[in-house]
């Protein structure tokens, strides 16, 4: 068995001081199978006693020399704070030198402390602190407090309910402008909200009966249209004023036939040079009739041009356009039979703060109280009814009725600017009621109106 090195310095203090002791330590006595704990406190023998133990250890270790190792200097060095990954890896190495008294040359001040202990009188003068290189990962504003950090909102199209945000609705940027429309286009589009139809067909799918002001109208397919014409002209701005133009047609036409072809008013709009979108719903398909549908319901004009100007969004193709659609204000144009619809959109629509103004091509034939109204309760409007000699009376007839209210009516379109005017215009001589969406007082009317109208310029 071998023991280690201290059990055998102590055994040879032993040996030196008495024998016995050191047998019956190491196990050599007549106990020898005993455990050496226990030979240790053996009873007293002749040779010696297990008190004198540690006389014998300072007797054995007495002429060893006494040696003092005198502490000179403590040299610590340590960073700060323990770097993260982030900021181990994400700067630029730097190595620095750190001398007493002296700072650093590098950008971000390395955390390095240099202590030095006192020397007595016996120990000889401390030589210079050896220089400590430590290498600093540079990182801009590193020891700067760290930005606080602001709250933000996520986009969303639905409100806030828990009312736990502070900030504003996200809202696009004011700065970003939309590009004008590198060409026009025009498109016939179902609406849901269109004037027809207003109920489903007879069992037969031939007949529509349409009730409106106790009078019941038997056409032939003709209450079952939803379309609507659509029409931005080339270079339209969604970043610039604009207006709506409502058109409703008269008695006998389609969208196609009539309306786009032979009276080309999305043309008219086209070539005025206006900010200026269309919106005709079909109403009596090629039908002699003036029910204006689904119109007579209250808030029925509103939901239609609500549907249109989404429809005109997607026709424009960029959804950030759909605010310029929605607020749009609107300028009616009624022609023929078409002033039933216009009349019944005015009256019970749900948009009168948002129609702009009304223009009748020869269309005055009834419904002149609500046209009376209108003009009266919105002076900063304008209103215009150009006649043949079949509305002729009518018209001097609205004219008396403004006087009675005090409305300063005009004859002529003398200014550019139409705001706050009443207009009554006789066509030219000659021009049929047919025509009239054409030649009026003046060549293509609906262009001249829409160039009357300059904040709306392109």
């Amino acid at each position: 068995m071998t023991l280690g090195p201290t059990v055998a310095l102590v055994a040879a203090g032993l040996v030196v001081v008495g024998g016995t002791s050191y047998v019956s330590l190491m196990g050599g006595g007549p106990d020898a199978r005993a455990p050496a704990a226990q030979r240790v406190l053996d009873p007293p023998s002749s040779a010696g006693t297990i008190n004198q133990f540690s006389a014998y250890l300072d007797a054995t270790f007495a002429s060893v020399r006494q040696t003092t190792r005198t502490l000179t200097e403590i040299r610590t060095a340590s960073i700060a704070r323990t770097s993260s990954f982030a900021d181990r890896f994400a700067g630029v190495t730097n190595v620095a030198v750190a001398a007493p008294n002296a700072p650093t040359r590098s950008i971000a001040t390395p955390k390095v402390h240099t202590a030095v202990a006192t020397a007595t009188k016996a120990t000889p003068p401390t030589p210079a602190p050896p220089k400590v290189r430590a290498a600093v990962l540079r990182m801009d504003e590193r020891d700067a407090p760290a930005p606080e950090q602001k709250p933000y909102q996520v986009a969303a199209y639905a409100p806030v309910g828990n009312g736990t945000l502070d900030t504003q609705p996200f809202s696009f940027r004011s700065d970003i402008r939309l590009p004008p429309l590198p060409q026009a286009v025009t498109s016939l589009v179902p609406m849901d909200n269109a004037p027809f139809p207003v109920r489903s067909a007879s069992a037969d799918g031939d007949h529509v009966r349409i009730n409106f002001r106790s009078r019941v109208s038997w056409e032939k397919g003709a209450f079952s249209d939803p379309r609507v014409l659509l029409h931005i002209p080339k270079g339209f701005d969604p970043n610039k004023p604009a207006v709506m133009v409502v058109f409703y047609h008269g008695h006998g036409a389609t969208l196609t036939r009539d309306v786009l072809n032979r009276q080309q008013v999305a043309e008219q709009i086209s070539e005025s040079g206006a900010n200026a979108v269309l919106v005709a719903p079909q109403l009596a398909y090629d039908a002699r009739s003036s029910n204006p549908g689904k119109l007579w319901e209250s808030g029925a004009f509103a939901r239609m041009v609500r549907e249109a100007s989404n429809q005109l969004t997607k026709l424009y193709g960029d959804p950030r356009a759909a605010k310029a659609f929605a607020n749009m204000p609107v300028v009616i144009v009624a022609y023929s039979g078409g002033y039933l619809s216009a009349a019944t959109s005015i009256e019970r629509g749900g948009l009168k703060g948002r129609v702009r103004g009304i223009v009748l091509l020869d269309a005055l034939y009834g419904e002149l109280g609500g046209f009376a109204s209108w003009i009266n309760q919105n002076r900063s409007g304008f209103f215009v009814s150009s006649w043949t000699q079949s509305t002729r009376g009518r018209n001097a007839e609205l004219e008396r009725m403004l006087a009675d209210r005090d409305v300063t009516v005009g004859r002529a379109l003398k200014t550019p600017d139409l705001n706050g005017k009443v207009v009554f215009l006789p066509g030219e001589d000659g021009v049929r009621h047919r025509d009239f969406v054409n030649h009026a007082w003046a060549d293509k009317p609906i262009k001249d109106i829409l160039m009357r109208l300059p904040e709306y310029r392109l």
